[in-house]
């Protein structure tokens, strides 16, 4: 039975989410408020603002106008990963899974809700990944040159943070040959006929719920590089000695920094190549063993290592 009625609207938002999520190629005014379970004419005055997204294409079929979804969108790239950035970070959990209530290290916060910070993302539409969080009070204007890549987008956005029950793991996207049952130490528990999982691992931080984990609202981006503006290449004019080497504290807050394990092997490459991540003997196991890292093992690290020596060797004045 149909619940529609006087009370119920269509927000332009509920239409394009409709269109984006269905495999429907062509849509009406009438197939819309059927689906929303709305009349048609509050679907006919929000076609009007839905129109205006750059995706929506119409058409004629008969003497009824038809809307549907383009892959095509001619706004320059700027404009484009603009949008998706916002509509990407909006209402995301952008908390720590070892510490769910704040976005930064609390060793640098805080960083709770009703505070504002500056996040480093990088990647395109559809892949956006969350490099590092800051509190607004450290926030940065731009990324030098060195920091960027011509193959993705990098942008530093800002919003501000709001709080609401939830559990960490339901906001992390695993590898699909991950062993999450493994990495949490869970087990199946028989007792009198009825089954249990036990989480005892050292990671069971991440299935433990929040009552104020913390999201981002109000998002806007800072400053940005878009895809083909970057460096083409890791750019070694700064060696080691001239570069600010960090040590274990760093490489540690960097990766506690990245809620989602995200930290690109792009970025760890460059920052190899610039001397800003020591290779000592502490910073080695951090990277190798941290649940957030890019690598899974000395051998991988060795071999980013020495395609960032080559490309220092390769790029550098006069050898």
């Amino acid at each position: 039975m149909s619940n529609r009625g006087p009370d119920r609207k269509a927000t332009p938002e509920q239409i394009l989410q409709l269109m984006e999520d269905s495999d429907r190629p062509v849509w009406t005014a009438s197939s819309i408020a059927e689906e929303l379970g709305v009349t048609r004419p509050p679907v006919r005055d929000r076609l009007e603002d839905v129109v205006e997204d750059h995706r929506v294409k119409t058409m004629k079929v008969g003497n009824t106008e038809a809307y549907y979804l383009s892959d095509e969108d001619p706004r320059p790239i700027e404009e484009r990963h603009k949008d998706s950035l916002i509509k990407e970070f909006t209402d995301k959990f952008v908390g720590l899974p070892t510490a769910p209530w704040t976005a930064v290290h609390p060793n640098d916060g805080p960083a709770e809700a009703g505070d504002k910070i500056q996040l480093r993302v990088e990647g395109v539409p559809g892949r956006w990944r969350q490099q590092m969080a800051q509190t607004w009070e450290d926030r940065r204007e731009e990324l030098i040159y060195e920091e960027t890549d011509e193959g993705e987008t990098q942008a530093l956005i800002s919003g501000e943070l709001y709080a609401k029950p939830t559990t960490p793991i339901e906001h992390t996207d695993y590898p699909d040959d991950y062993d999450l049952e493994l990495n949490i130490g869970a087990e199946v528990m028989e007792n009198d006929g009825n089954s249990a999982i036990i989480a005892a691992g050292v990671k069971n931080y991440l299935i433990r719920p929040c009552n104020d984990a913390v999201f981002l609202e109000n998002v806007s981006v800072d400053w940005m590089s878009p895809k083909g503006h970057g460096q083409e290449l890791t750019t070694a004019a700064l060696g080691v000695s001239e570069a600010e080497e960090s040590g274990p504290g760093f490489v540690e807050q960097m990766l506690d920094a990245n809620p989602h394990g995200e930290v690109g092997k792009g970025w760890l490459k460059n920052m190899l190549a610039l001397g800003a991540v020591g290779l000592d003997e502490e910073s080695v196991e951090l990277l190798v063993t941290h649940s957030n890292s890019p690598i899974d093992s000395e051998e991988e690290l060795r071999e980013l290592a020495e395609e960032a020596a080559d490309t220092t060797d390769s790029d550098a004045p006069g050898l």
